[in-house]
């Protein structure tokens, strides 16, 4: 019995990796926009993108591609491994240009994986999905929070 727990967690990996890796290429292609980049999260948890012919790892991504890339595998394994329901973003839109935005945008609205999404961001570009905006507006003295 324990030799089969034992032969069972390497294949659980695989079976979990895969899901992952298949839902964050999802994920990545939509906030991409482009239909012939592909994203693989291998064995070995290393992030590639394919485009046509070529293999890019991950340090020779741009910065729109590494976050979009980070996001989206960030995203699939919240999806699949946490039960919380509850996601924080930082900055996701960093280096994303406005159409990759937009995409964000629309990818974060069709998540049904999460209750709460809490997303932290010096742009508007979330204002359309949001039920409560918090504002910090600071000047040299105070900073002055509203609630929108």
């Amino acid at each position: 019995m324990r030799e089969n727990v034992r032969e069972a967690g390497p294949k659980m990996r695989e079976i979990i990796t895969d899901r992952i890796g298949s839902r964050a290429n999802e994920l990545f292609r939509s906030i991409r926009g482009a239909s012939a980049e592909t994203l693989e999260w291998t064995s070995d948890y290393e992030i590639v993108v394919h485009d046509a012919d070529v293999r890019k790892s991950f340090s020779t991504l741009s910065g729109g591609e590494k976050m979009a890339a980070a996001l989206a595998v960030r995203l699939a394994i919240l999806e699949q491994l946490a039960s919380v329901g509850i996601a924080f973003l930082d900055e996701p839109t960093a280096n994303l240009d406005r159409q990759k935005k937009r995409n964000l945008v629309t990818q974060l609205k069709q998540l049904d994986s999460f209750e709460q999404l809490t997303v932290i961001s010096h742009d508007q570009t979330f204002d359309s999905m949001t039920d409560y905006t918090i504002t910090i507006e600071k000047d040299q003295q105070t900073s002055e929070v509203s609630v929108n």
